[in-house]
């Protein structure tokens, strides 16, 4: 407490103490005095050693988790690219869980061959391009940074050049070349512009829908980091193997850093303007542990774990299945067309703790200790400067400590048989689009609800609550 403050009480006291008529003749301004010191202290907690302001300061950064499925040999220890996974999240794209998956079921999952596959073109163990694992990774994003327009990565540069665009090395090239990654684009051509204009804004992330269905509430967004030199493979991008970048690269002076270290309060654990994006990294699923092809360890007992306490059931460790098409999480995960967020897969790798495994200098995984790793404050939820949005529930200019679940007075997922309410304000601002005469089955803000015909709250799937929209006057409102 406040020495002035400890100093004045103790003298009060002493005069208390000594002095009874004086009491009797003050009583009423020392009651006043003391009313108005308790209001003070009440107002002005920093007066207090270690009470908690009530605003605390902004950290300067977002934070939030993407994902990167990662090919067996693009991250070998001998690599030389620095800690483990021995990569920098640059000129490559990654996605939030839902566009990691969305690229799972769409795009590396239908083609999966069997693990003994001798097929070696673009597969490894029967895995398209050799993907083997999902990396999860904590993004701290500058402030005033924000997110641009999503641009395609191959081969660790722009690509492909599209349709609308050429190859710098030819122009003569048919359209369906011209779509293929791994050749440097044409400064006219429209990714390329596209980099320069991000760059130009200091939007070194862009965002986008991914582009199975459009619908970013079920397929998620892919992210795009640009790095340096984002137009020229490796190979090119510096001159003489050396740091310094090709005269011909896009400039780029916004770098990644990764952090590899334990304490994330420290200067270096933090974005600046010329390292924007402090890239850390989380852990690791293995595809081989889901597949219980990983055989005996710590990371496949952690993932076993986790599956077990998710699902309430035991992990099949008798299991023995051809191609991942035969393993029962991405099975069930490939059947129909329900939001991704729905299906087994999201749920268990939604669950932090399946992120317990890491990969160590030496090429080996062990489980670590999450508790120590900083969770994110906010999350990708549209395109352009405003799809990063904060997490329900955290504090703001606090990130890394999870806050208070979210608002308490949000309604639980109706019983079958009981009337349904009214929806909330908050529950309002998605179900007006039900009308009056369907039952709205709300989720939360950040998704379009389903609309159900009136009277049969029994159809509003476990995840959602049933209730019936009324506009603010008091009357159902029927929209076109």
């Amino acid at each position: 407490m406040n020495k002035g403050i400890i100093i004045l009480l103790g003298c009060l006291l002493l005069l208390i103490s000594t002095n009874r008529q004086f009491v009797k003749d003050n009583c009423k301004i020392l009651l006043l005095g003391t009313v108005l010191m308790i209001t003070y202290l009440y107002h002005h907690p920093d007066v207090i050693e270690g009470a908690e302001t009530k605003e605390i300061p902004s950290p300067g950064y977002k934070s939030f988790y993407t994902y990167f499925g990662r090919e067996k040999n693009e991250a070998s220890p001998s690599s030389g690219k620095g800690s483990p996974p021995n990569y920098t999240p640059t000129n490559i794209n990654l996605a939030d869980l839902k566009g990691e998956l969305s690229f799972f079921k769409n795009e590396f999952l239908p083609d999966s061959k069997p693990y003994d596959s001798t097929d070696t073109v673009d597969f490894i163990g029967g895995r398209k391009y050799g993907i083997q694992y999902i990396d999860k990774w904590l993004l701290r994003y500058q402030e005033g940074f924000n997110l641009g327009d999503f641009l395609s990565m191959q081969d660790n540069m722009l690509g492909p050049c599209g349709s609308d665009g050429k190859l710098l090395s030819d122009s003569n090239l048919l359209s369906d070349e011209l779509l293929d990654g791994g050749k440097e684009c044409d400064p006219s051509s429209a990714i390329y512009q596209g980099a320069l204009k991000n760059i130009t804004n200091k939007k070194i992330i862009g965002s986008g829908i991914q582009d199975h269905t459009h619908d970013a509430s079920k397929d998620g967004y892919w992210l795009s980091i640009l790095g340096d030199c984002p137009n020229k493979p490796v190979s090119e991008k510096y001159i003489d193997g050396k740091k310094t970048p090709d005269p011909s690269c896009i400039p780029n002076n916004y770098k990644v850093k990764v952090y590899d270290g334990t304490d994330y309060t420290s200067a270096d654990s933090k974005p600046t303007d010329s390292n924007p994006i402090i890239a850390i990294y989380v852990g690791t699923v293995r595809l081989d542990d889901l597949a219980n092809r990983g055989g005996k360890g710590k990371c496949f007992d952690n993932i076993t774990k986790v599956y077990d306490k998710t699902f309430k059931k035991k992990f099949d460790k008798s299991g023995k299945y051809t191609s991942d098409l035969d393993v029962p999480i991405w099975s069930d995960f490939m059947k129909g067309s329900k939001g991704y967020d729905t299906y087994d897969a999201y749920k268990l790798l939604n669950n932090p703790d399946s992120f317990n495994c890491r990969l160590q200098g030496d090429g080996s995984y062990k489980t670590g200790n999450l508790k120590n790793i900083p969770v994110a404050d906010s999350k990708i939820d549209g395109i352009g400067s405003g799809g990063l949005v904060p997490i329900d529930g955290r504090k703001p200019g606090n990130p890394d400590k999870p806050g208070k679940p979210g608002n308490p007075g949000k309604p639980k997922p109706g019983k079958p048989g009981k009337p349904v309410g009214i929806c909330s304000a908050d529950q309002s601002k998605q179900c007006f689009k039900c009308g009056p005469d369907k039952t709205c089955c709300y989720k939360d803000a950040t998704n379009t609800p389903d609309c159900i015909p009136e009277g049969d709250p029994t159809s509003c799937s476990v995840n959602t609550t049933p209730c019936k929209y009324q506009n603010p006057k008091g009357k159902n409102k029927k929209l076109a």
